[in-house]
């Protein structure tokens, strides 16, 4: 089933591996209004039910640019063109999975291009943005506080593999009514959607996403506050999370998790390359119906 599914890149915590699982618990109706919150490389939420309506968000613009640059260009031409014009693009850069030399040049280049030209977003600084990411360590996501890209070399690239799942994605979101959008999540009127989704930041997991205080106990009460709120007004929601990660407790969400059906996911240490080397990990999916 995996192989089948299209996935912008290799991001962190997206949840191919447990798609089979999600769907079973999906409403069956059609013509839904759904919110992703945290949406990241759009695994799951663009294989939803093509009938839905998304508003698919992420607080990290850049990463939302890729989705939008990606969603536009397919207005023009075909999905395997734009497979193709990345494909071309990154050899202009980055010669293949070995050259990290290639790979560091383009990165510097990137961190020298402006965001916008003439006021619009810089297609050509997004794409190597797209390039830089399949060829990173882990396919990692991270700017530092000067706003410059710096996730190291990952003997990696933009492969037949990842081009095909990345075909696949374009095909998925050209068909489907989305809308993307960055904004924080306690923005968001959860009741003007019939589904909720939400695939945050593990609380106890470090990641490239979630260091120096990119998400905290305050960001989860809050989250957990909002969708309990939500469940109060009728709405339907999915949350990500992990009950233990290397054998510590997440005390807030065994807590929380006791008010709704919780479906056990596994260990998300799977296919990482990051060994846990003491403790269990569950990762859970949390919801209200």
């Amino acid at each position: 089933m995996a192989s089948k599914i299209g996935c912008a890149f290799n991001y962190s915590g997206n949840k191919i591996r447990h798609k089979n699982i999600v769907e079973s618990i999906l409403p069956k109706e059609d013509n839904l209004s759904v919110l992703d919150l945290f949406y990241g490389a759009g695994s799951l939420t663009s294989t939803l039910n093509p009938t839905w309506s998304i508003i698919a968000n992420d607080l990290e613009s850049r990463l939302m640019d890729i989705h939008i640059m990606l969603r536009k260009l397919t207005w023009h031409r075909d999905a395997q063109w734009l497979v193709e014009e990345l494909v071309s693009y990154g050899k202009m850069f980055i010669k293949d999975k070995n050259d990290r030399e290639g790979y560091l040049a383009a990165r510097d280049y990137y961190n020298n291009m402006p965001d916008t030209l003439l006021g619009e977003m810089n297609k050509g600084k997004v794409m190597l943005l797209y390039i830089l990411l399949c060829s990173s360590f882990s396919n990692q996501l991270r700017w530092c506080d000067q706003g410059n890209w710096n996730i190291p070399h990952g003997l990696r690239n933009f492969n037949r593999s990842m081009q095909n799942n990345l075909l696949r994605y374009i095909v998925d979101i050209s068909k489907r009514d989305m809308i993307f959008t960055s904004q924080d999540f306690r923005s968001f009127n959860l009741p003007n959607w019939d589904l909720v989704i939400s695939d945050c930041p593990y609380l106890k997991t470090t990641a490239s996403y979630n260091e120096s205080g990119g998400w905290t106990l305050k960001d989860s009460v809050a989250l957990m506050t909002k969708l309990g709120k939500y469940h109060d007004s009728g709405g339907k929601f999915i949350m990500f999370e992990e009950s233990f990660s290397k054998g510590v407790e997440n005390t807030v969400i065994t807590s929380w998790m006791r008010n709704y059906n919780v479906t056990i996911l596994g260990d998300s240490s799977a296919g990482s390359n990051y060994q846990r080397k003491s403790g269990k990990t569950v990762e859970l999916m949390i919801h209200n119906f």
